[in-house]
């Protein structure tokens, strides 16, 4: 991500869904420069992934690492593996992979041959990935659901694949937006030194967490509330779907505290819940 004012390339963000349709941070790196290498290092990247695995280590929990298209690195999924987590990763369509076919030759073809079904995904277990026979299984979506098609490298429940990917955009990148455009604008900040601009950052989450939770807690217990913010919607169908994120309902009732339209005390207990 590019800063103004500030030479901050790429932030190492990993999520945990605790709520639907959001998450809170857990860990993060900020780096000077445009192409500052250690940006991309993967002991930095295992490094996190360590961190965010050991945080649950003594609870029974499915730990899923999701990313994007450029992290479908052999080494780090071995990784994830070696630590007794899962991973549904997006591979570019470039990518190859290998498997014995009907006839028992070996064939190995690009992700971009695969010609995806109209209403049904399409599943390669046990197949091996890229040049470096990497033994994982492949999920091709299904085109009547994504804008585009989705190549899927997982080691979970292939069943589940596309839903499981798709928690990426219900929850981490609604946490990026919360972030920038649609909360905290932090792409606007002026500050120009990186011990700066982490300390804002580091704030920043612990503020995102927090109005989340008060978001969470005003659909929670409304009826204790001396507020009336309209966050829902209900249809002619009879369903009713959200006006605002919990991190938006959070905010309004924050900013409505703070320049004092209504007289009511904020919660600082940081009681997470699902809901």
């Amino acid at each position: 991500m590019t800063i103004c004012f500030v030479k901050i390339n790429l932030l190492f963000f990993f999520s945990l869904f605790v709520l639907v349709n959001s998450g809170i941070p857990l860990w993060f790196r900020c780096f000077k420069g445009k192409h500052n290498s250690d940006a991309y290092s993967l002991d930095l990247i295992k490094e996190g992934i360590s961190f965010c695995a050991v945080l649950f280590s003594d609870k029974d929990y499915r730990i899923i690492f999701l990313a994007d298209r450029w992290f479908p690195n052999i080494e780090i999924l071995s990784h994830i593996e070696s630590i007794g987590c899962f991973y549904c990763i997006r591979s570019k369509s470039f990518f190859t992979f290998s498997y014995y076919n009907s006839k028992g030759f070996f064939v190995t073809s690009h992700l971009r041959d695969i010609k995806p079904l109209k209403y049904t995904a399409k599943v390669f277990k046990d197949v091996f990935y890229t040049r470096k026979f990497f033994k994982t299984n492949i999920v091709v979506s299904n085109y009547s659901n994504t804008d585009e098609v989705w190549y899927l490298v997982t080691n979970d429940d292939t069943s589940r694949a596309i839903r499981n990917y798709s928690y990426r955009f219900g929850s981490i990148e609604c946490i990026f937006k919360s972030q920038k455009s649609n909360g905290f604008r932090l792409e606007s900040t002026n500050t120009q030194k990186i011990e700066h601009f982490i300390s804002l950052f580091t704030v920043m989450c612990i503020a995102l967490v927090w109005l989340t939770i008060i978001g969470v807690d005003y659909v929670r217990n409304k009826h204790t509330y001396n507020l009336k913010i309209r966050d829902t919607r209900k249809h002619s169908n009879n369903t009713i779907s959200r006006l605002y994120s919990f991190f938006n309902l959070g905010l309004t009732i924050f900013n409505r505290c703070y320049y004092n339209t209504v007289d009511f005390t904020l919660k600082f207990n940081f009681v997470l819940y699902d809901i």
